[in-house]
């Protein structure tokens, strides 16, 4: 056992990840995976204390292979490209599990992948430890699967996808973040629509057309009146030299300065009004971001996200069809 360690971090065919299957979430797992780029994932299943345990553990490794495969639109039964799907690794890994008897067992069963990746690649590759997933004992087995190893043990902080070495004050820090959308899909959350707000250039014409709204929508004492208070916000922007482009056919306003002609190149929907959804605040507070904020910020509005798997999401929308006694509504429950 002894010599078989010496290989250990020997050679240059490529990293070895070491940790913990998460339960029920792989975020941890992706992130450290996302971060480290590895060739090979080893992964420990920690012995399930329940049925809803197992569950979890089979749940999180499902989605987590099929984001290592860059497939998980097909695991959620989608067969076309989203706007906002999730950000893949740049290749994908081969993933080992091993079911957690004990530290002995376990170490042998590394020690034997080891030896077999050494014999295809003629040299052993680097092994890191992984200890951001699971309980704080499974963190715990890791630090000392590292030191029986003797090789490097890592932190990945899922938020700002900032890997740290353990031990080493002087550096051992790598950073790739995980994205947002990457997160929601490997939680079980499809991001199916959404709008994103380009680069705004006329930032004067923003910042005018934000303070008329807080003044005509928040203090006017009529905000639940939609006719009223659109008025209120024309008189509003008048007033500064701002008028409303109506376009009818998007159902867009954008706002033109008088002055000049200049138009704005960021748009309100007209029917924001006639909502008590609270999507004007919605809109209202993706621009207010896009007014503070760098240009490499990039400001979602609207996003939307739906059920982990098609029996259910068409089992939502024949509900949502319930309500409507018309004739499409009828056929339309027919054809799901």
């Amino acid at each position: 056992s002894q010599d078989r360690r010496k290989m250990v971090g020997r050679g240059m065919s490529g990293l070895l990840l070491i940790s913990t299957l998460n339960a029920r979430n792989p975020v941890p797992n992706a992130a450290s995976i996302y971060s480290h780029s590895p060739k090979v994932v080893v992964l420990i299943k920690q012995t399930p204390l329940n049925e809803f345990v197992e569950e979890g553990l089979e749940l999180s490794f499902q989605r987590l292979e099929s984001w290592c495969e860059s497939s998980l639109e097909r695991l959620y039964g989608f067969d076309y490209e989203l706007d906002f799907s999730p950000e893949y690794p740049s290749f994908s890994p081969k993933i080992h599990v091993i079911d957690f008897e004990s530290k002995t067992q376990t170490e042998r069963a590394i020690l034997s992948l080891v030896e077999e990746i050494t014999d295809q690649e003629g040299e052993a590759p680097e092994i890191r430890c992984e200890c951001n997933a699971g309980r704080k004992e499974d963190s715990a087995m890791m630090v000392d699967m590292s030191r029986i190893l003797d090789v490097s043990c890592w932190y990945t902080d899922v938020d700002s996808g900032i890997s740290v070495r353990i031990g080493d004050a002087d550096g051992g820090e790598v950073q790739n973040q995980l994205s947002p959308f990457s997160r929601f899909w490997l939680s079980g959350f499809p991001c199916i629509a959404g709008y994103e707000i380009p680069k705004v250039k006329e930032l004067d014409i923003l910042r005018v057309v934000l303070n008329c709204f807080a003044e005509s929508i928040i203090i006017g004492k009529n905000a639940n009146n939609p006719e009223l208070s659109m008025k209120r916000i024309e008189e509003s922007l008048r007033e500064v030299g701002i008028e409303i482009i109506l376009d009818s056919e998007t159902g867009r306003i954008r706002f033109r300065r008088v002055e000049d002609g200049v138009e704005s190149d960021f748009w309100i929907s007209e029917s924001v009004f006639n909502s008590g959804g609270g999507e004007l605040v919605e809109e209202l507070a993706a621009l207010s971001l896009a007014e503070s904020l760098g240009p490499e910020s990039r400001i979602i509005s609207g996003l939307r996200w739906t059920n982990e798997t098609p029996f259910k999401r068409r089992q939502n929308m024949h509900n949502a069809l319930q309500d409507h006694r018309s004739t499409w509504a009828t056929k339309a429950r027919m054809s799901l």
